[in-house]
């Protein structure tokens, strides 16, 4: 086991997990490994992490896009989508305008009904640009729900 000293850095960690992360650095050790080498290990598990969720949802904008579920506006391309977007859903049909930088203008098209909706804030790869990030977190809160379309 590595000669820790003082541990009190695993105050931060659950009594539960103390063996665990003990364990941990003294396979580190063994490997001949550092703490700036878990790091780099540790950054490479987030980027991972990260791209499996956009991709994720990425696939699932796809998915709304080729069933026709969300279409755009007019004789707006698909490249406009990422700013307004019509959403044909079960409760009805809405329009979705971006209203800066993390909210949504949506308005029914059957009331006239305008209400604003913040998304939830994701974590997307920093190659994204914010717009589509901005749209895919959109349309992720529609798939999840956060959206209440009820009006």
């Amino acid at each position: 086991m590595a000669d820790l000293g003082n541990m009190r850095f695993l105050k931060r960690f659950p009594e539960s997990k103390h063996d665990q992360i003990l364990q941990v650095m003294s396979y580190l050790e063994m490997c001949g490994l550092s703490g700036r080498d878990l790091v780099s290990i540790g950054g490479f598990v987030d980027r991972r992490a990260t791209s499996t969720r956009y991709k994720a949802a990425k696939q699932r904008v796809d998915d709304y896009i080729k069933h026709k579920t969300i279409v755009p506006i007019g004789k707006d391309g698909t490249g406009q989508m990422q700013n307004r977007f019509r959403y044909k859903g079960i409760d009805g049909d809405y329009v979705f305008s971006s209203d800066g930088w993390s909210d949504w203008k949506v308005t029914s098209v059957k009331t006239n009904d305008v209400k604003r909706f913040a998304v939830t804030d994701r974590i997307w790869p920093s190659h994204v640009h914010w717009t589509r990030r901005h749209f895919y977190s959109v349309i992720m809160d529609i798939a999840e729900g956060n959206i209440k379309l009820n009006f």
